[in-house]
């Protein structure tokens, strides 16, 4: 339905000016939540989809925003690039997906203007960094959305020792700034709170087990896998959020870089010996 659609007649259909629309769709401007409720009703209503590369020829602006993960095998990469593809303030933007399979310094060669982009003179394109913080971010104009790998380790184990157990191994630490080590971290923080010794010998024949990310898979497993939730939703929401107000100034270098936290959620299931917290 959506040929012949335009923004006026979302505007007409949510009893609202076109730039309201406008707003609602680019995450610019000011609206309560039921003028976003009726706009977003009125797009899916009317089928209203915006050309970006018809509005890229009028503006010189495509409206482009290129996705660079990993790869895009790992469930965790894949339901994030769906979240982010579907997310809201996505609206009327083009997503083009990139895999750097895992290489070190595949993001950077991944986006060829932004090839050097952790100096300052180089970051040519609004920027925002999921999981890992650089250490001059700020400087850089870089905004970043930070995934609660320690404080969502502490939480798991704290859960483990509550169900008696004592001796708890972590599957996975890596060293250096990525999330293994924060992880791994957080793991050694909650046992050290509990008065509990660091072990890394020997795994028992009778084990809880509880993991990261909860995967779609991790609901469906036998018996369903206790998992830290790392809110894949909001992280891709704040992200494209933090992205479009840079890409509507004027010189986005102007504003220094920011820094979103993001949190979790802890999703007890039967695998920690523990019935399940809720919906999920």
């Amino acid at each position: 339905m959506g040929h012949g659609v335009t923004m006026r007649t979302v505007a007409e259909r949510a009893e609202v000016s076109t730039k309201t629309v406008s707003h609602v769709i680019n995450g610019t401007g000011s609206y309560s939540p039921e003028t976003e409720q009726r706009v977003r009703a009125a797009i899916d209503e009317l089928g209203y989809r915006i050309n970006p590369f018809a509005r890229g020829l009028r503006s010189r602006r495509t409206d482009t925003i290129a996705l660079v993960l990993p790869n895009l095998c790992q469930p965790f990469y894949a339901e994030l690039a769906e979240q982010i593809m579907r997310a809201p303030q996505t609206q009327g933007l083009k997503v083009v997906l990139h895999s750097t399979h895992g290489t070190p310094g595949g993001s950077r060669r991944s986006c060829p203007r932004t090839r050097n982009w952790w100096t300052a003179s180089s970051v040519t394109r609004p920027t925002v960094v999921l999981g890992e913080r650089p250490a001059d971010a700020t400087a850089l104009s870089l905004d970043y959305v930070e995934s609660a790998d320690e404080q969502g380790a502490r939480a798991v184990v704290g859960h483990l020792l509550s169900r008696g157990r004592r001796r708890i191994a972590a599957i996975g630490g890596q060293t250096g700034p990525r999330a293994g080590a924060r992880r791994l971290r957080g793991y050694r923080a909650a046992l050290a709170e509990a008065g509990v010794d660091y072990d890394d010998s020997k795994v028992p024949s009778d084990v809880a087990l509880a993991g990261f990310d909860d995967i779609e898979a991790a609901r469906f497993a036998s018996p369903p896998l206790t998992t830290v939730d790392l809110r894949r939703e909001s992280i891709a929401r704040t992200a494209v959020t933090l992205l479009r107000s840079r890409m509507g100034m004027e010189d986005f270098r102007n504003l220094p870089g920011r820094s979103e936290s993001i949190g979790y959620d802890l999703r007890p299931r039967a695998s920690s010996g523990a019935p399940p917290s809720g919906p999920g």
